[in-house]
């Protein structure tokens, strides 16, 4: 699947004309070059909340661009490795040898996972910004899953 298109001024103006760089929080810790766009943060959020939906995971609103989302316990993960979704901020070219890739369902064992998804501004870094998540509780390696299917 081709990364989504980069949002064009005519298309992204009305949704980012009220938007402020203050509404972020600034980022803490590591950066996942995967996680970082340029894109605009209601555009970028929009797209987050498709692809989680797509995913079927439970999503509720915890701010104006963070997200608490549960993926509910699974019977069977066989129809997880299905066609793909995601936002296209990694490269899916280098990701489908990179090491450590998990591949489709390979680790998604079907586990109740709890996460946060927060869109966040790298400080001094202007119009840079970064896609946090972080696990609240269930299995790391399905947790992984979610995470680079996202990105995806």
């Amino acid at each position: 699947m081709p990364p989504p298109a980069l949002p064009t001024p005519s298309s992204s103006h009305a949704v980012t004309s009220s938007f402020k760089d203050s509404q972020l929080r600034v980022h803490q810790g590591i950066v996942d070059k995967k996680a970082m766009t340029y894109a605009s943060p209601p555009v970028v959020f929009a797209q987050v909340i498709k692809v989680l939906q797509e995913m079927g995971i439970e999503i509720k609103k915890d701010g104006d661009f963070k997200l608490k989302c549960v993926r509910a316990r699974r019977k069977s993960s066989a129809g997880s490795g299905g066609a793909t979704v995601g936002l296209g901020l990694s490269s899916s070219a280098s990701t489908a040898t990179a090491p450590g890739h998990l591949e489709a369902g390979a680790h998604d064992a079907g586990d109740e996972v709890r996460f946060s998804v927060e869109l966040t501004r790298l400080k001094n870094l202007d119009k840079l910004y970064s896609l946090d998540f972080k696990r609240l509780k269930g299995e790391a390696w399905t947790y992984a899953w979610i995470y680079q299917r996202t990105l995806e």
